[in-house]
């Protein structure tokens, strides 16, 4: 990761930032039509479900996924949508799909800070070379027997070893008057090959 982004990561960036509440009943169908009624054109999808976490994409108003399965709200626990200036979270309430939409650069001021985590596993040369043409890559970590499929990054032209996540945390005041994070968003998924830091 070049200087540059990881000095843009430590520190308090200010913008703009609205928050709409919803709750919507729990389908495939409504889940559509919300990203839809919302703009939402392309997006990351990351669904926590009761047999497996999946990732994949939103685009021209259909979800897709690596294994071709189509999504199944029914097993559905959790579930982040979400791209460079706004992520969709909802939880499943029995038959609903409740939580926020936030959209960033419209809105009342904000202030927030971009982190990123690296995911486990990595991506071998055999295996960047096989995804080349892919919209997907898989990252492996052979001692912890785990696999992870994630849809490419937008910058694809980074063959990257090592990915990892940018979350936006946003900064407000608590009922005890101290500063702290008072919500998270997924922002994308990106390159973490990180150089080795030394000291001196």
């Amino acid at each position: 990761m070049s200087k540059e982004k990881k000095q843009k990561m430590r520190c308090i960036c200010a913008g703009k930032s609205a928050v709409e509440t919803v709750d919507i009943p729990a389908s495939a169908e409504e889940l559509s039509r919300e990203l839809t009624r919302q703009n939402v054109q392309k997006a990351t999808a990351i669904l926590w479900q009761v047999n497996e976490i999946r990732c994949g994409t939103w685009q021209q108003g259909t979800f897709s996924f690596p294994d071709e399965a189509p999504l199944n709200t029914k097993l559905l626990i959790e579930l982040r949508i979400f791209n460079e200036t706004s992520e969709l979270h909802l939880q499943r309430k029995n038959d609903r799909l409740i939580g926020r939409f936030r959209t960033d650069e419209e809105g009342e001021a904000a202030e927030y800070v971009d982190t990123l985590a690296r995911f486990w596993g990595s991506r071998s040369d055999a295996t960047r070379e096989e995804e080349k043409h892919s919209a997907w890559m898989t990252l492996r970590d052979p001692e912890r027997k785990l696999e992870l499929t994630l849809p490419k990054m937008e910058d694809s032209a980074e063959n990257t070893v090592y990915v990892g996540l940018v979350t936006r945390s946003y900064i407000g005041i608590h009922t005890t008057g101290q500063a702290g994070y008072v919500d998270h968003r997924y922002c994308r998924i990106t390159a973490a090959d990180m150089e080795e830091e030394t000291n001196g």
